[in-house]
């Protein structure tokens, strides 16, 4: 008999922590008013010492919209006894470790732009993906499938083992556009990402990727997501790397210690930039991450996408 399997990581990453989070609010609306993102302190030199400049700029970028041109950081100064914002220069680790930033766009920090009312409102930013994403090239496989019935047997023959953990058993091919998104992939022309072009089909192989099933779960419930990251000593020239971003700790250090900031099995080959792009916006979405109308909207500018007009 052979001893029980060793806790993974720390036994004190199974116990609940302090967990910090950091807001991104809208400029023009008050402090009273619910954040327009919250999100997990999980990047820097320890849990909760900060978030990832790049990660919090996309994440606001796509709920006001795609507004990335233009768009900055900044904290509230009082200068001659008036508040006024000033711009957060981005640090030289990448690093945001304040407790709160406004998410601005131009000049005018009293501009009341628009907030993105959900998901399903959101419209993809073709050929205007954010920073750090659009420089993200993933090379094609070296054999492909030449039949849409056979994407499923395709993906697993491709990665051959969890894509995060590098684990060959319980692996399951796991869609980066979530089925029931299938409305939202056809109004968006998602399909022509797929190698296999047909509204409303997710199950194409450039929308998976095969992950072991309990980071199947993880990743379904927003907990974490795949985002690209550039490493802290990369050369410019160096693009950047695919790894795993936590979302939502929920107070337990564990899968922080395990899978935050852990770059994906080597290769990644065949999936789509834009899938994994849209599953982030996906995941960022969701009233933990983004509060800001989950409250009293009355007087806020939402954005909606009406799916009789096809028109925001």
């Amino acid at each position: 008999v052979r001893p029980c399997m060793p806790a993974p990581g720390d036994r004190d990453a199974l116990h609940s922590v302090q967990e910090r989070r950091i807001e991104f609010r809208h400029p023009a609306y008050p402090d009273s008013a619910p954040p327009l993102l919250s999100l997990a302190a999980v990047d820097g030199e320890r849990f909760g010492a900060g978030i990832e400049y790049s990660v919090a700029f996309a994440a606001c970028g796509i709920v006001a919209g795609n507004r990335w041109e233009g768009a900055w950081f900044g904290q509230k100064d009082r200068i001659d006894g008036t508040d006024c914002i000033s711009r957060v220069v981005r640090p030289v680790d990448g690093i945001l470790r304040g407790s709160m930033y406004y998410f601005c766009i131009g000049p005018n920090t009293l501009d009341r732009y628009a907030v993105v009312q959900s998901f399903e409102h959101w419209r993809f930013p073709h050929h205007n993906l954010p920073p750090v994403w659009r420089d993200l090239a993933i090379k094609q496989p070296l054999v492909v499938p030449n039949d849409p019935d056979r994407c499923f047997s395709a993906v697993v023959c491709r990665d051959r083992s969890c894509r995060i953990t590098g684990c060959a058993e319980a692996c399951k091919a796991f869609r980066l556009i979530p089925p029931n998104a299938g409305e939202w992939f056809t109004s968006n022309s998602m399909d022509r990402y797929s190698r296999f072009p047909e509204p409303g089909n997710t199950d194409d192989d450039r929308n998976m990727i095969l992950l072991r099933r309990d980071l199947h779960h993880l990743l379904d419930k927003r907990r974490c997501a795949i985002v690209p990251k550039m490493a802290a000593a990369a050369s410019p020239l160096c693009g950047p790397t695919l790894v795993t971003h936590l979302l939502l700790p929920q107070r337990k250090r564990e899968l922080h210690d395990l899978y935050h900031n852990r770059a994906l099995q080597h290769p990644v080959t065949g999936i789509a930039v834009e899938a994994l792009f849209a599953r982030f916006a996906w995941a960022v979405m969701c009233p933990e991450t983004f509060p800001f109308l989950t409250g009293n909207t009355d007087g806020f500018r939402v954005m909606s996408f009406d799916t009789k007009t096809k028109k925001l």
